[in-house]
């Protein structure tokens, strides 16, 4: 399996018919995991996140989605800390990786490829998978 990065509002819309399909696939017709509404949101409140739309791939078929972002916050108004999120989180409660098959294997190899990136997120986006094989809660630095 394959893992790429969209980090552009152009390969976010080129991708467009393979996330309705893929959401159609699943029979999770929800409003805040459609295309449609995933990148309205990004185009008018994305603010000053960086866009990380993860795909997995198999072949040329696309068979998972993790429409993420990354965000600088600063704790106690000093540290700046990259935060790992959902596009759309404080308008939805419903945030979600929309997988083909195998869901566990494709979020496992989406936090796989977040561990060996440069940015180094996966501290705070493994706290939304507690219950992917293999992933750890534990912050940075944590015993």
């Amino acid at each position: 399996m394959n893992i790429r990065e969209l980090t552009t509002s152009d390969e976010l819309q080129s991708v467009s018919n393979d996330w309705d399909t893929l959401l159609g696939a699943r029979g999770e017709e929800v409003l805040a995991s459609n295309f449609l509404w995933v990148s309205t949101w990004w185009a008018h409140l994305r603010g000053n996140r960086a866009l990380r739309v993860l795909i997995a791939e198999e072949g040329n078929r696309i068979v998972g989605v993790a429409p993420l972002y990354i965000e600088t916050v600063y704790r106690k108004s000093l540290v700046p800390v990259k935060v790992c999120g959902f596009i759309g989180d404080g308008l939805s409660d419903y945030g979600c990786i929309l997988a083909r098959d195998n869901r566990a294997a494709i979020c496992a190899s989406f936090l796989s490829h977040l561990k060996t990136t440069p940015s180094r997120v996966v501290e705070t986006f493994v706290t939304m998978w507690p219950s992917v094989k293999g992933a750890s809660t534990k912050r940075a630095g944590s015993k």
